[in-house]
């Protein structure tokens, strides 16, 4: 009977305690709480705030420096442009000069070939022309010289002295009959080879002509 007394009073005192710690208890653990969710609220708040407002400063920084880079882009675009310009130039001057050179190199050479032609031919006129003149030389003194033969021959008597001065005049007139055909083909040759001498000239002028223009078009600006 004493022992349930005693057991009774201690689940009273029991009791008793556990009503009076059990408020002190919750509200320790809401104050903790309390003071958990603040801060971790706090720094999420100043992240935003900083985020979503930025300073005045670097905003209008970012603001000058969005028109300075496109002025920047668009100066390397006129830059790289221009350049490209200068290079088809240049790559254009280089194939006109390319292209110039080689008809340069092969009018030189026509020019070449026209004056040799002009040059030949001038020899080959001269030299009809000294063969004809010759002729024309020869051909009175062979006719003086048979008229001086048959002269002589008739005032010869003596046998050997005649046959002599006959063979001569018979050798004299086979010559000079030989000067008529020499002469006509000699003056047909000069004939042709004066149309072939200006003919190959008037070329050569052409040429000439054409060398000059292209020699002053290289000099031009």
């Amino acid at each position: 009977m004493k022992l349930m007394k005693t057991l009774n009073f201690g689940c009273a005192i029991c009791l008793l305690t556990l009503c009076y710690l059990f408020p002190t208890l919750t509200v320790a653990q809401q104050a903790t709480t309390s003071q958990t969710l603040g801060a971790s609220f706090t720094p999420e708040k100043t992240s935003v705030t900083s985020t979503t407002n930025p300073t005045p400063g670097i905003a209008k920084t970012q603001t000058q420096a969005k028109p300075a880079q496109a002025e920047t882009a668009s100066a390397d675009r006129e830059v790289l442009q221009q350049l490209l310009r200068e290079v088809r130039e240049l790559r254009l001057a280089v194939q006109r000069a390319t292209v110039n050179n080689t008809r340069f190199q092969m009018l030189i050479e026509r020019v070449r070939i026209g004056q040799g032609h002009v040059d030949a031919t001038v020899r080959q006129l001269e030299n009809v022309r000294s063969h004809l003149a010759d002729i024309r030389a020869s051909k009175p003194q062979f006719e003086h010289q048979i008229k001086d033969a048959e002269s002589l021959l008739e005032r010869t008597s003596d046998m050997n002295a005649r046959a002599d001065l006959e063979s001569r005049i018979k050798t004299m007139k086979s010559q000079f009959a030989r000067f008529g055909p020499e002469e006509e083909r000699l003056q047909s040759r000069e004939t042709t080879l004066n149309f072939e001498l200006q003919t190959a000239q008037s070329k050569l002028n052409e040429l000439n002509g054409m060398l000059d223009a292209m020699m002053n078009e290289l000099k031009a600006p």
